[in-house]
């Protein structure tokens, strides 16, 4: 799980990171937040980037677009 809080690690592949380990070991976001000690709402935040269009995500990643305006 280290990797998933690398300075490098875009947004979206934070979120893709979150979405893997979540279907992996079945947890909830609820879950994944208390195993990472992040707020449960942080990590539905990034979630909810893979629900954008993936031009968007695109844009995220390369900062065109700010991960707050996105989430």
């Amino acid at each position: 799980s280290e990797n998933i809080f690398r300075d490098t690690l875009r947004p979206v592949e934070q979120a893709k990171a979150f979405h893997r380990l979540m279907t992996a070991e079945n947890w909830t976001a609820k879950e994944l937040a208390a195993r990472l000690g992040m707020s449960p709402a942080k990590v539905c935040q990034h979630l909810r980037l893979l629900d954008l269009p993936p031009v968007v995500q695109a844009q995220v990643d390369r900062g065109v677009i700010p991960a707050t305006t996105a989430y």
